[in-house]
């Protein structure tokens, strides 16, 4: 297939769980009382596009909305036009719902739990659109950057940056802004490095948000060396042994001074196995540690 960036695409249907999704672009509100009849080979949701524009304003995130799709799927088919309302009420149930339990490494980790609602019961970007934007923008650069590689590896990595809860963008965004701009502000002579790592999917995915003052050769190294290091310290807390290991997913964003960007945007994805032997690991270990 070929995106609407005109990359080409290559699906293999069989791999996917399938959702069948009816958009009914009505010119005016459907009539009252109207049910579409089940799907007698499955599962299917058919809504207005009025909801469906309700639920992208809603989420703002392509994984929140094939979520929500793969959640309500599962009940009854619902009257035309009454999709937001099925919403809210799900958006109050997840407000009051307990927390899920984490794994028992989690907090081996140091890690802040941070509880919030799986669907917002405001639109996530009305509290704060400025924030917001900044990790869109963060998405874009990923989804734009020229890349030789496969272009479903690129739609992986973006894939699981879209796990970042919906409610916590905004605060992210707003948090890596000023870590650039005090990497800006830094002389030449010094440097700066900033991190917010966020497990996520119960331990299953570690994502990392960098702020470092340059993007010279060196610096890239130091970077990945210390990503790396970071994943190791993750896979031996959850005891990971393989052949298949959690995913590693790293986003560096750098300050531009020489045009109209205002930051570089570098990734790294590993779900490989440890990158460091026994020795390596503690030198490293011991080159990171940090400032007190």
């Amino acid at each position: 297939m070929t995106n609407l960036r005109g990359r080409t695409v290559t699906i293999r249907g069989s791999a996917v769980e399938w959702i069948p999704v009816v958009v009914i672009d009505h010119p005016a509100s459907p009539p009252t009382g109207v049910i579409p009849d089940p799907d007698p080979k499955g599962r299917s949701v058919v809504i207005t596009r009025r909801d469906w524009e309700f639920l992208w304003d809603q989420l703002r995130s392509a994984t929140a909305i094939v979520d929500y799709l793969h959640r309500v799927a599962e009940e009854e088919p619902l009257e035309l036009g009454a999709e937001t309302n099925r919403y809210l009420d799900l958006a109050e149930k997840d407000a009051e719902a307990p927390p899920d339990s984490l794994p028992h490494w989690i907090p081996k980790t140091g890690a802040v739990r941070t509880n919030m609602p799986v669907l917002p019961h405001d639109p996530v970007a009305s509290s704060d659109r400025f924030g917001h934007a900044i990790f869109q923008q963060i998405l874009e650069d990923v989804a734009a950057t020229d890349f030789t590689g496969d272009e479903m590896d690129r739609i992986a990595l973006l894939s699981h940056l879209d796990r970042v809860a919906v409610g916590a963008r905004a605060e992210l965004g707003r948090l890596l802004l000023r870590r650039l701009i005090q990497c800006a502000e830094v002389p030449p002579s010094q440097h700066r490095l900033e991190h917010r790592i966020m497990y996520l999917d119960r331990g299953s995915l570690q994502l990392t948000f960098t702020t470092m003052t340059q993007l010279t050769q060196h610096h890239r190294e130091a970077y990945q060396s210390r990503l790396l290091l970071r994943r190791q310290e993750f896979l031996r807390k959850c005891e990971a042994q393989g052949p298949i290991y959690p995913r590693t997913v790293g986003i560096l964003l750098t300050p531009r001074h020489d045009g109209p960007r205002a930051w570089d945007t570098t990734t790294i994805s590993t779900n490989g196995p440890p990158a460091f032997d026994d020795e390596e690991y503690a030198r490293l270990a011991h080159v990171f540690e940090p400032n007190v």
